[in-house]
C-alpha cells in the first residue's frame, strides 16, 4: 500500500503540462511499436539489381501485354501477361545452348496504378533446359489489386563449365509521368494537329544521336484492325519494333504503349523491355481493345540506348564489369485511335521528334506563379495578424 500511495502523490505533483507530455510520449511508442511490428508483418525488400544496358553472353527480353476483361455484371479485370524470353548470344552464328540450371523472376507491386510499390510477386522458378526458352507468368488483379512497378531476373547457366549469374532489373512504366505527358501532347501538337483536323501519322521514328539521316536507326509502328464481329468499336492492335543495322550495332530499347481513354486515364497495354536482338524484331499482334475502354488515343514512349564500341567494334566495360553505354535518347507517340493504319508500311508516315525547347512550359510557369502569390498571400496575413496582436496589446496597456 505504501508504494501506491507514493505513487499517487507523485502523480499529484505532476502538473498537467507534464501528463500531457507523458501522454503524448506514450503515443509516439506505441506509434512506433505498431510500425515495426506492421513491418515485420509485411516485409517488403526489392533486390539489389541494376538495369543492364547489354550482356554479352545471355539476356531476357520482357515482353508485357495487359489484358482487360469484363464480367457478365461489366466489372473490369485487370491481368498482366508477361513473357520473359531468354536468348543467348550467337557464337559465329551458332547458339551455344547454354544449361540453365536456375531462373528466378519476380516484380514489386502496387495496390492502385499511381500508387508507390509495397509488395513483392514472386514467379513459379525454373530450371533443367537450355536457351533459348520463353516462359509465361502473369499477375491476375480480379481478386487483388497488384500492379507492377518493376521486375527482377536471376539466371544461372553454366558456360565453358562454370556456374555463372547474372542479374537484371528493368523498370515498368505503368504510368507515364507528368513530364511524359507533357511530352506526349507537344508531339502530338507538332506532328498530327494541322488547324484543327489530324494528320495520319502512324510511327514513331528511332533515331540515335550520332545518326545524321533521320529514321536511320529504326522505327516503332502500329497498326489496328476492327474486329469484324463487333457491333461496337471493338480493335485489335498490332506493335512492331524495326530496327536498322541491329547486327553491327548493339543496342538496348525499352518502350511502353498506354492508351489513353475519354475519362483521362492511361492504361498500360503492350509493351517492351530489354529489348537487344541482334537478329529478331519485336511484334506483336491481335491485342484487344475493348470498346468498354473508351480507348481514344494510343500513346508510347520508346528509350534507345546505343552500346559504347571501341575503334575495332569491342563493347566497352566499366569498372562496374557491365557494358557501358554510349549514348540515350526518348522518343514519343500520340495519335487518335481512329488514325492508326491497319498495315504495316515499308515506308511509314512518321512524326517528327520533339525538341525539348519547343515544349510548352505555361503548366509549369502557373504553377510557379501560383505558388509564389500563395506565399504572398501567407506572408501578407501573417503580418495582418501580428498587426492586430500588437495593437490589442497596445490598447490594453494604454487602458492599464
Amino acid at each position: 500500500m505504501k508504494g501506491t500511495n507514493k505513487i499517487n502523490e507523485i502523480i499529484k505533483k505532476l502538473n498537467k503540462t507534464t501528463l500531457f507530455a507523458i501522454l503524448i510520449l506514450y503515443i509516439i511508442a506505441l506509434g512506433g511499436i505498431l510500425t515495426l511490428i506492421g513491418r515485420n508483418a509485411k516485409f517488403y525488400v526489392e533486390p539489389e539489381y541494376n538495369h543492364i544496358v547489354y550482356n554479352d553472353v545471355i539476356t531476357p527480353q520482357i515482353s508485357v501485354y495487359t489484358a482487360y476483361t469484363y464480367t457478365d455484371a461489366n466489372v473490369q479485370n485487370i491481368k498482366y501477361n508477361i513473357n520473359p524470353n531468354i536468348t543467348a548470344r550467337l557464337i559465329n552464328g551458332v547458339n551455344p545452348g547454354y544449361s540453365i540450371t536456375n531462373f528466378r523472376m519476380s516484380a514489386s507491386t502496387a495496390k492502385t496504378v499511381t500508387s508507390s510499390a509495397s509488395e513483392m510477386y514472386n514467379f513459379t522458378e525454373y530450371s533443367t533446359y537450355k536457351t533459348d526458352i520463353t516462359h509465361s507468368f502473369s499477375i491476375d488483379c480480379s481478386n487483388t489489386q497488384q500492379h507492377p512497378t518493376k521486375f527482377f531476373a536471376r539466371i544461372q547457366y553454366v558456360k565453358d563449365k562454370e556456374t555463372k549469374i547474372d542479374s537484371f532489373m528493368e523498370e515498368y512504366w505503368l504510368q507515364p509521368t507528368a513530364d511524359d505527358i507533357n511530352k506526349l501532347n507537344a508531339w502530338y501538337d507538332l506532328n498530327v494537329t494541322d488547324s484543327g483536323s489530324e494528320k495520319p501519322i502512324n510511327a514513331l521514328l528511332i533515331k540515335s544521336p550520332s545518326d545524321t539521316t533521320a529514321g536511320q536507326t529504326g522505327n516503332l509502328q502500329y497498326i489496328l484492325t476492327p474486329v469484324a464481329s463487333s457491333t461496337k468499336k471493338d480493335y485489335t492492335l498490332g506493335a512492331r519494333i524495326t530496327v536498322n543495322n541491329k547486327t553491327v550495332t548493339p543496342y538496348h530499347i525499352d518502350m511502353q504503349t498506354w492508351l489513353l481513354n475519354e475519362d483521362g486515364d492511361y492504361l498500360p497495354f503492350v509493351g517492351v523491355y530489354n529489348h537487344t536482338s541482334p537478329t529478331s524484331t519485336y511484334s506483336q499482334s491481335s491485342r484487344e481493345i475493348d470498346h468498354r475502354l473508351k480507348a481514344k488515343y494510343i500513346c508510347a514512349k520508346l528509350v534507345y540506348m546505343r552500346v559504347a564500341t571501341d575503334d575495332a567494334g569491342n563493347k566497352i566495360v566499366g569498372a562496374d564489369g557491365n557494358i557501358k553505354m554510349k549514348e540515350s535518347a526518348t522518343f514519343y507517340f500520340k495519335q487518335n485511335i481512329e488514325n492508326i493504319q491497319s498495315t504495316y508500311q515499308s515506308t511509314p508516315n512518321a512524326g517528327q521528334d520533339i525538341n525539348p525547347d519547343d515544349i510548352p512550359t505555361s503548366n509549369n510557369l502557373w504553377i510557379i506563379v501560383g505558388g509564389v502569390g500563395g506565399g504572398i498571400l501567407i506572408i501578407m496575413s501573417l503580418i495582418g495578424v501580428i498587426s492586430i496582436v500588437n495593437n490589442t496589446k497596445k490598447k490594453k496597456e494604454e487602458m492599464n
